[in-house]
């Protein structure tokens, strides 16, 4: 018996633990949401809903739980990698789940052709091209064929053992297109997006600041336009967050925060610091 209590106060404690932290991750979550009462992003809950409205998903991977943040947000800075780049790894489900595409590529053991792994499976390709390259039959003779990631095109192979089947290569070895700053873009075979832009063609951006332009002149002059620039310390680039604009991914530390912009009360425009 005093076993069983022993067990069943443990449980109670455990119980009580994750609900504290639910209800902490919900607080955070609504404080850095609430910045601003003009927000369009903090209605999406997910990296493809997200994408699709214009904004950008912080988050630790594509497929991991985030955060939707953009033009309207007022002042952020994010403790996570921050980016616009839909493809299939974005997903509308909020949760990670099995049916949901992971980063990389295994070779499907009956049809000998590339399959996207789910989330948090380890894969025995990181690109899609390299799958392409080490997946065929293995009752398959030459000649083989290779996938050229940057021009998506098939080119046959000259050393032996190496390559896969004509027939997979061209099914599989497509460029990847995406809409970026009112243009269609290719990405190349390895990149995210899908293999046509939309037929009525690529939105374009409203009419603003040239955020691009400002990434010479630094964190300051990038952030002098917050309402519509955001600044990448580890690019050292400035880049538009309006609807539309062109595609980019930032490692941790993206902001509109002039204020890191700033250390030790000196200017240092070329490595602004990460308020978390």
């Amino acid at each position: 018996l005093a076993r069983r209590a022993m067990k069943s106060n443990s449980m109670a404690r455990l119980m009580a633990t994750l609900a504290a932290v639910i209800v902490w991750s919900s607080a955070a979550e609504n404080t850095i949401r609430n910045t601003s009462t003009n927000s369009r992003c903090a209605a999406f809950a997910s990296c493809a809903d997200c994408i699709s409205g214009g904004c950008g998903w912080t988050s630790w991977c594509p497929y991991c739980p985030g955060r939707c943040l953009g033009q309207g947000d007022g002042v952020f800075t994010c403790d996570r990698p921050y980016y616009n780049k839909p493809g299939p790894t974005c997903s509308s489900d909020p949760r990670p789940g099995p049916g949901m595409a992971g980063g990389g590529y295994d070779c499907n053991f009956t049809s000998r052709k590339c399959v996207m792994v789910p989330p948090f499976v380890a894969p025995s390709f990181s690109s899609l091209s390299e799958c392409i390259n080490g997946c065929r039959p293995d009752a398959a003779k030459p000649p083989f064929w290779r996938c050229n990631a940057t021009t998506a095109q098939c080119e046959a192979v000259q050393e032996p053992g190496k390559g896969t089947t004509k027939d997979r290569c061209e099914e599989q070895c497509n460029m990847h297109k995406l809409c970026s700053g009112g243009s269609c873009v290719e990405e190349g075979v390895d990149g995210p997006g899908y293999s046509t832009c939309p037929s009525t063609g690529c939105p374009k951006p409203a009419p603003g600041p040239n955020c691009s332009a400002l990434s010479m002149q630094g964190c300051s002059a990038c952030l002098k336009n917050a309402d519509r620039c955001g600044w990448c310390p580890y690019l050292k680039e400035c880049f538009d967050i309006g609807p539309h604009a062109k595609v980019f991914a930032c490692p941790p530390g993206f902001t509109t925060n002039a204020s890191t912009c700033t250390v030790n009360g000196s200017s240092n425009d070329n490595s602004a610091s990460v308020v978390v």
